[in-house]
């Protein structure tokens, strides 16, 4: 029974970007319906997606801090970035930036709550996998913050249009 709930917290938590986008777009869906601009905004949300990605593979191709020795590897595709540097984590950067984008523009308790144990439990597992430290866990948490505040800025300016 334990083995089964870890496996499964551990798998939520690596797939916690994934998660949150999913979150993300359904929360927009509900939002925003089929007004004319929705579209323009689901394509603000995925292209910040895609430039703040590029942002933290440059970081880390800048930084070239490796990941922590004895790494578990939670599937083949972690096996495969393993390779790659480790700070700052882009799951951390991304269930942040995705977490605090609904935070401020969604204002809802109940999603909050499951937005933040989806931080916390992606960073738990990149952590307890040992693919990330927790300094650079924290670092992929604060840049993930400042670019999901300019998300939440920019689809905000937007809507005033």
């Amino acid at each position: 029974m334990l083995g089964t709930l870890f496996s499964l917290s551990s798998q939520i938590g690596y797939y916690g970007p994934n998660n949150l986008l999913a979150l993300t777009i359904y929360l927009l869906l509900r939002y925003y319906g089929v007004r004319m601009y929705s579209g323009f905004v689901f394509g603000i949300v995925l292209l910040w997606g895609i430039i703040s990605v590029f942002c933290v593979e440059t970081l880390k191709k800048i930084i070239r801090q490796p990941r922590p020795n004895n790494k578990k590897y939670i599937n083949a595709t972690d096996k495969n970035h393993s390779k790659q540097y480790g700070m700052p984590s882009g799951h951390a950067q991304l269930v942040a930036q995705l977490s605090v984008f609904v935070f401020l523009h969604f204002n809802n308790t109940y999603i909050n709550t499951i937005a933040f144990f989806q931080v916390l439990l992606t960073c738990w597992q990149r952590w307890y996998f040992r693919m990330h430290t927790v300094g650079q866990l924290l670092a992929g948490c604060l840049l993930g913050a400042l670019f999901g505040y300019a998300l939440h800025r920019l689809v905000t300016s937007y809507n005033d249009i």
